[in-house]
């Protein structure tokens, strides 16, 4: 299991409750993790904090050959003030995140 830092470049549903996140991290560059009961009705908020551009504090599991890591836990770096609110800071982010992926 590692420690590292990321930012979320986007995510996409999986299933039920899961998402699959990319996220450009620190330790590894870019990254698929498989985040699981996510969209749960008891993790709700949780996937709030997978929004593009969003900073992350994470503990993952890493295999060198594999394609999609998991995360098992992960928390808020520094939060948005006012990406999240504003539509044409929310613009640029989505701009930007298509031109890192």
């Amino acid at each position: 299991m590692h420690a590292t830092r990321g930012i979320v470049l986007n995510h996409i549903k999986y299933k039920e409750t899961s998402v699959i996140v990319q996220v450009y991290t620190e330790l590894f560059g870019r990254q698929s993790y498989l985040v699981n009961n996510v969209r749960s009705a008891k993790n709700k908020d949780s996937s709030v904090l997978l929004q593009p551009m969003t900073m992350l504090d994470m503990q993952v599991y890493h295999r060198p050959k594999a394609d999609l890591q998991r995360i098992k836990e992960f928390k808020i770096c520094h939060p948005l003030q006012t990406i999240p609110f504003d539509q044409n800071k929310r613009a640029v982010v989505f701009f930007l995140t298509e031109l890192l992926k």
